[in-house]
């Protein structure tokens, strides 16, 4: 019988057969930043694991999100998606983890083994053929796909020149294919507001975003970053209506929605277009998980999980964007590395937990409740320090989070705002979870509440500006008191509260003074295996040269092969910084 080469997933040259079976203590479905981050950890914890990836290359949705942002929590620094899944990347090569690149998995199936425990197969196809790796754990971590216009139901001719906005990034900073000249982006979502500044710097107008909420979905220093930084509108409480053209879009027609989110009829117009891009929210990829008999969560469409992230089925667990969709990847790690952690104490010890052992007394589901959306694990087994995640479903400036428990409440959280945007953690003490045993509960309500406080803002003060500071995702709101001229030109800061960190105070000054930014892009490569090289500056440079260094940067050509890190052109524009590679580009 034919080896089989386990780092890749074919068998060796000259073999005759192919292996049909490979024995693991965890297989990780999923080559993402969950899926790595999963796998790392049950390999630390001593178990034998093996990551299936229908792609031909580790690292997910991140290849392509080439913008900064990524890292601050988990490494400390700021770094680009691919930055960020290069050192993961990194990590599993130097590993024996077993990696199973272009791979598709068509099912898991569960039995009863001979040691009266469950065993998982999953069955997979690649280039060599139909493969089954067995395990007794498996963790879910395929990721979430974009809602498409069919989901969304935009009346109108089907014409070419929509697409969602992870394909038009796709297009751009992976194919190098340009999806249109003059473009609408259809949601404020994180990535739509990032392709509305991808697709300025790279010439294609965006005539703006249009958002049917009141308010913006993405992250505020998206906002600030991608559309203020390009002066590109944002127009809230207002969706797209029509889309008009026959072979190629013309134009798109736009309408203003009432409190229902209902088109307020007079209020139509037409926006000339060739393009549309559709950010209008993401989806778990769970078709796996549920022909594998795990259940699913109706609010969050992920898996109900308990507070190990195992789901209903012994021995599969779930973690990341498949589970629920987050906003930040350092999110996405951290959670991994919890359910990668449990799925090898799983295998390894037969099921026992890696912070408390499971209780049989305690069986609580939890539930959201006041403008919370959902609440993550959906059901709690020990009675052990557990982390809580939610989000809520409209902005709020004072809102308090309380636990409630056979009506009774049993913890409240401090006074503060609260953001659609952001997937909110809390941390639930043991102590709380005894007390609702103790009341004879069998549910757990995490409620959010709005309360009648004095406003967060104060903008009564002419000489005092607010705004968020976007070094890191804590997003403090800043209160800066400065000296017009005139002409209503800062001329001095003379104070700055509200920031955590010094970096906050740095931020104010040059935000008024001189903005500055991280640029990134790609540049072509010559003999690589990947067209693009996605690239960035080393350190940020003035916003008032991005434009002057986009149009050098589109000259250039890499010559294969390249290191992440390395100097593509030094100096630029006279900044005394470089622009530096963001990925690995091995020799074709």
């Amino acid at each position: 019988m034919a080896t089989l080469d386990m780092r890749d997933g074919r068998a060796e040259t000259g073999a005759t057969e192919a292996v049909q079976t490979q024995a693991f203590d965890v297989i990780v479905i999923g080559g993402g930043p969950a899926g790595m981050a999963a796998a790392l950890a049950a390999h630390k914890a001593g178990a034998q694991v093996a990551i299936a990836e229908r792609e031909q290359h580790l690292g997910g949705i991140l290849r392509q999100c080439i913008h900064p942002g990524f890292g601050l929590s988990h490494f400390k620094q700021e770094l680009t998606g691919p930055e960020y899944a290069q050192r993961f990347i990194d990590q599993v090569r130097a590993t024996d983890i077993a990696l199973f690149l272009g791979s598709m998995v068509l099912g898991i199936d569960s039995s009863e083994s001979t040691e009266d425990a469950t065993l998982h197969t999953v069955t997979l196809m690649n280039p060599s053929g139909m493969l089954q790796l067995t395990g007794r754990a498996v963790v879910l971590a395929m990721g979430c796909r974009e809602r498409t216009r069919s989901e969304i139901k935009i009346p109108g001719s089907r014409p070419a020149g929509v697409f969602t906005a992870g394909l038009a990034q796709r297009y751009i900073n992976i194919e190098n294919l340009k999806p249109g000249s003059r473009a609408v982006i259809l949601g404020s979502g994180d990535i739509g507001l990032i392709m509305a500044r991808r697709c300025t710097l790279e010439g294609i107008s965006v005539e703006g975003v249009y958002e049917l909420m009141p308010y913006a979905n993405g992250l505020r220093r998206n906002v600030k970053n991608c559309l203020d930084d390009f002066d590109i509108p944002l127009h809230l409480s207002t969706t797209v209506t029509r889309v008009i053209g026959h072979d190629r879009v013309e134009a798109v027609e736009v309408s203003q929605v009432d409190e229902r989110l209902a088109p307020i009829p007079g209020t139509e117009r037409v926006v000339p277009c060739d393009t549309l891009l559709l950010s209008v929210g993401l989806i778990p990829e769970n078709e796996l998980s549920v022909a594998a008999g795990v259940e699913l969560d109706p609010r969050t469409r992920g898996a109900v999980v308990d507070q190990s992230l195992q789901t209903g089925v012994p021995g599969i667990f779930a973690c990341g964007n498949v589970l629920h969709v987050h906003d930040l990847a350092d999110n996405v790690t951290t959670e991994s590395e919890r359910a990668g952690a449990a799925a090898a104490a799983y295998a390894l010890v037969g099921g026992a937990e890696t912070n408390a052992v499971a209780d049989t007394s305690c069986e609580l589901t939890v539930s959201p409740a006041g403008i919370a959306g959902y609440a993550l694990p959906g059901r709690i087994t020990a009675v052990a320090l557990t982390k809580l995640n939610f989000r809520v479903r409209r902005p709020v400036d004072t809102a308090r989070v309380r636990i409630l428990a056979n009506g009774e409440e049993v913890f409240a959280g401090k006074v503060r705002a609260f953001k659609p945007s952001v997937m909110e953690s809390f941390p639930l003490p043991a102590k709380v979870i005894q007390r609702a045993l103790d009341l004879g509960a069998s549910e757990i309500v995490l409620s959010v509440d709005p309360v009648e406080e004095a406003s967060l803002m104060s903008t009564n003060v002419t000489e005092t500006l607010q705004f968020n500071c976007t070094t890191c995702p804590s997003e403090c709101l800043l209160t800066v008191e400065v000296e017009h001229d005139a002409n209503g030109t800062v001329v001095e800061v003379r104070s700055v509260t509200g920031n955590n960190c010094p970096r906050g105070d740095t931020f104010a000054h040059q935000e008024l003074t001189c903005p500055m930014r991280v640029l990134t892009t790609t540049v072509a490569v010559s003999g690589g295996d990947e067209a693009l090289l996605p690239v960035r500056t080393a350190e940020a440079i003035p916003l008032e040269l991005h434009a002057q260094a986009m149009n050098l940067i589109r000259g250039l050509v890499v010559n294969a092969p390249i290191r992440m890190g390395d100097v593509v052109l030094e100096d630029l524009l006279d900044t005394n910084i470089d622009l530096v590679a963001s990925m690995d580009i091995d020799p074709a």
